[in-house]
């Protein structure tokens, strides 16, 4: 592979550009997901499900909403790192024609690996949903062995099985934030590696 230039390297978007974009998101996202297990920050239907005086306890014993939540995290990062990553192919594959052959090679990777890969992410709030009934499950026969009232409001607060589920929960999608980034840090570093050849 040489590092000819390619046919449009004349409106190439300089690398601090593209990296600006790419912290941009990554930060935006970060900070929803987070944002997200505020109570009051962000949107509501992105909002973690917070228990109340007045929640139901089957409901509030129940993985669905929790599961919902989770997907719909899960729908947003993929959208947003979707747009994200047009936009940085196209900035790296105008840079040259080394770098736009690479980015046909992602494009060719994501594609081939898109399918398996989303069946990974749809297995998480499975196994996040096992995680739930297990915490839930020893919450339970703790309270049994103590033989005290089980207070409900006590379950999102500091040391409540709730609140562990919701660190956990938060965890994952941040690991799995930059998992899906991935790749596009991989075209970055082609890029400036570009760069410094030049």
């Amino acid at each position: 592979m040489t590092s000819e230039t390619g046919p449009e390297t004349d409106a190439a978007v300089p690398t601090e550009a593209i990296v600006a974009e790419f912290l941009k998101v990554r930060t935006t996202l970060v900070e929803t997901i987070v944002n997200s297990f505020t109570q009051g920050a962000g949107a509501s239907w992105l909002s973690y499900p917070r228990v109340t005086a007045s929640t139901p306890a089957e409901e509030m014993a129940s993985y669905k909403r929790y599961q919902l939540f989770y997907v719909n995290q899960q729908r947003e990062i993929a959208l947003r790192i979707s747009k994200l990553r047009a936009d940085v192919r196209l900035a790296v594959s105008r840079r040259s024609a080394r770098l736009a052959r690479l980015v046909v090679l992602e494009a060719g990777l994501d594609e081939a690996l898109a399918t398996p890969a989303q069946n990974l992410f749809a297995e998480v709030p499975r196994l996040l949903g096992k995680r739930f009934e297990e915490l839930y499950q020893s919450h339970l026969a703790a309270v049994v062995g103590r033989e005290v009232d089980d207070d409900r409001q006590l379950w999102s607060q500091s040391g409540g099985w709730l609140a562990q589920f919701a660190g956990e929960m938060q965890e994952s999608l941040l690991a799995e934030l930059e998992a899906r980034l991935q790749p596009l840090l991989g075209l970055l570093e082609a890029l400036k590696e570009e760069g410094e050849r030049a």
